[in-house]
């Protein structure tokens, strides 16, 4: 007796030539496409394009010419074609926004310096003294530093030691999508505190 194949996540909802058919899309491009691994497991991408061909299903007209088959094709790379667009555009935002230590800056006196080394000459000095620029950049960045998470601190040094967003998403153990929403809270916490140009 032949068995029948369970299908527990998607029930009758699909009928298995539109799960073989989104499921070989899904896989070409998945093999094929650097970003689409980096943020997505090969399941949830199948999960993304069975939920856009369940809508646009009923919009299959038989007199345009192509098959139902050829359409739930086109329906899953037009899906997928668009989150890679949208990851590289995130990808490419959040990479000009990041914070770097390592910028060049001009440091009380005229003199160029890093961030990170203004940071660390006005830490050096303690509280006391005449307020300089430095001294403020310093209390502001402290008082930044001070509302972040752990997690977000942590981000910022590996940020700031100029590693990749897929190696501090691995290194800090968080999926990258969950690593640009802390850069973006990050970035607005720096701007809020009028240290915009401390961001790249």
């Amino acid at each position: 007796m032949k068995k029948r194949a369970v299908r527990p996540r998607y029930g009758d909802l699909f009928a298995d030539w539109e799960l073989a058919v989104a499921n070989a899309v899904v896989a070409k491009f998945w093999t094929s496409n650097r970003s689409l691994r980096a943020v997505y497991e090969q399941e949830d991408l199948l999960q993304e394009c069975l939920i856009q061909w369940h809508r646009a299903r009923n919009q299959y007209v038989v007199a345009r010419g192509a098959s139902p088959k050829t359409y739930l094709r086109k329906v899953t790379e037009n899906k997928l074609l668009g989150l890679i667009r949208y990851h590289e555009a995130e990808l490419r935002r959040v990479n000009c926004e990041a914070i770097l230590f390592s910028a060049p800056v001009m440091g009380d006196g005229g003199r160029e310096s890093t961030i990170g080394e203004q940071v660390d000459e006005v830490g050096s000095n303690g509280s006391e003294g005449p307020v300089t620029e430095g001294r403020v950049i310093h209390e502001a960045l402290e008082s930044v530093l001070g509302e972040l998470t752990p997690r977000q601190r942590a981000i910022v040094d590996l940020l700031a030691d100029d590693l990749p967003k897929t190696e501090i998403a691995a290194k800090v153990g968080i999926h990258r999508d969950t690593l640009y929403r802390d850069v973006e809270r990050i970035r607005k916490l720096f701007e809020d505190k009028g240290l915009r140009k401390f961001l790249q």
